[in-house]
């Protein structure tokens, strides 16, 4: 019997979550970089440089990778030889609360889905999933999960006669609905079999596998390609913007099911694909790291000419803008995200003050990490933007002419930016560290008490976007 202290544990557990925060591993590395070589598209080909230009910015160890450093998944996989002492789940949890505090990672979890929605301040409690398996130590993996992508995530209850093409199908449905809302190139887990909770969970497995590593069953790994080339021949591209790289992998977990049933749940993962595995042992633990070849290849730069603007933008700016513009915005723009547009639009309806004056301001869907020492602000990449389409007509109204984030939006938002002239500005998902680089001062101005979801004021200098829908009804998502 193996006896493995529960604080060795939570000091693994630290390590790999920082580790994985800021380092993207080596086979997502090698899929940004194929895909930027084969993209012929301007417009996909700068958004995988940017993601490219993300990893390098953060490999210098000041922004995590991405704003949204998740919820924390692990995956772990007990020897049967092995004995804690302690208790296991209090291990990992308090390595999530000391690595999310020492590393500058965003908390996101809030104490109740419904009610409070008060945030947890440590990111706790983690998803902790545990198989029993032959050996005498602890295998721990841990994949941080975003909400952009978990949100993409799907289940279809097939009938057994569907076969394989029926799985393929829906898989592939289920990352077309998602279009540019996680994040692609994306990076997708299949679940197959089981009942509808344990597929959704072997989806997850799924996800831990490298990027290029097929299915040992000959037939599921024919299915993963078959699924990977359809979703590839969407054109759904980088960000949802058109091109050729719209998902870097397809993995596939299968287990026995019911005679009557054919269970397929699908976890999408965006191309930040933060994923890394600890090995603990009775005398201590070993992170596994990919030996790096140092990549600092130069990317491209935006494509075509790059339209100047200050803030605050006027009525005449807006006009000026159309679909695939590539505009660099300069000035004073504010953040805002689902929490911080519901009391705005509490206090228009009840004709209250409010925190700042709205006209010609551009509004940034964001919520950042917390700041370094000596830093302005952690990374600071955009939130999925339709979460917030049921409050546009209230901001327009006052006056904003401009809304940055990243996904498509409704119709209904595409007509209100007719009818009270705005654009709306598609900032690179996953390229969260770069975007902070061109923040040079960030003050919190209203709902302190919200985190990360508190409204600040933003100084920024050559923060770039495309014009991903403009106000004469032209919308990249729905051209491709």
């Amino acid at each position: 019997m193996t006896e493995i202290k529960a604080r060795l544990i939570t000091a693994a557990v630290g390590e790999l979550i920082i580790e994985t925060s800021y380092h993207l591993p080596a086979d997502v590395r090698k899929a940004l970089r194929e895909a930027y070589e084969k993209e012929h598209s301007e417009r996909a080909r700068y958004i995988l440089g940017e993601c490219i230009r993300n990893y390098q910015t953060a490999d210098r160890g000041e922004y995590p990778l991405c704003q949204d450093t998740g919820t924390a998944l692990f995956f772990v996989e007990v020897g049967e030889e092995v004995f804690v002492d302690g208790n296991l789940n209090e291990a990992i949890n308090l390595g999530v609360k000391n690595a999310y505090e020492v590393g500058y990672l965003r908390k996101s979890l809030v104490n109740d889905p419904i009610f409070d929605r008060i945030n947890t301040k440590n990111n706790t409690p983690a998803v902790i999933y545990i198989r029993y398996v032959k050996g005498s130590d602890i295998k721990i993996s841990f994949l941080a999960k975003g909400g952009g992508g978990e949100n993409c995530s799907g289940l279809r209850m097939l009938t057994p006669s569907r076969g394989p093409e029926g799985v393929i199908g829906a898989v592939a449905d289920i990352v077309r609905e998602a279009g540019g809302k996680p994040c692609p190139p994306t990076v997708i887990g299949v679940g197959i079999g089981a009942t509808a909770d344990e597929a959704m969970v072997l989806s997850k497995w799924a996800l831990l596998r490298k990027i290029g590593e097929r299915h040992p069953d000959p037939r599921y790994a024919d299915m993963e390609l078959k699924i990977l080339a359809k979703i590839n021949e969407s054109g759904i591209g980088p960000q949802g913007l058109g091109g050729a790289a719209s998902a870097f992998g397809v993995h596939i977990e299968a287990r026995p099911c019911h005679i009557a049933s054919m269970p397929v749940g699908v976890s999408v993962n965006c191309h930040s694909q933060r994923h890394g595995t600890v090995t603990v042992g009775e005398n201590g633990f070993v992170v596994e790291r990919e030996e790096e070849i140092a990549d600092e290849r130069e990317v491209c730069e935006p494509a075509g000419k790059i339209k100047r603007l200050n803030m605050p933008l006027t009525v005449d700016d807006v006009l000026s803008l159309r679909a695939g513009d590539i505009v660099s915005l300069n000035g004073v723009i504010y953040t805002a995200r689902d929490a911080a547009h519901k009391r705005l639009a509490e206090a228009i309806g009840a004709n209250k003050k409010l925190p700042f004056d709205m006209e010609g301001q551009g509004i940034y869907y964001a919520g950042p990490s917390p700041e370094r020492p000596g830093k302005p602000i952690g990374s600071c990449g955009p939130t999925t933007s339709d979460r917030m389409d049921g409050f546009t007509e209230d901001i327009l109204k006052q006056g904003v002419r401009a809304m940055i984030g990243k996904g498509p939006r409704s119709r209904e938002t595409l007509e209100l930016m007719r009818r009270y002239p705005a654009v709306y500005l598609a900032n690179v998902g996953g390229a969260a560290a770069v975007t902070a680089e061109k923040i040079k001062s960030a003050v919190v101005v209203a709902y302190e008490e919200l985190g990360p979801e508190a409204i600040r004021r933003l100084e920024v200098e050559d923060f770039i976007c495309i014009v991903a829908a403009d106000s004469y009804g032209s919308d990249l998502y729905g051209s491709g």
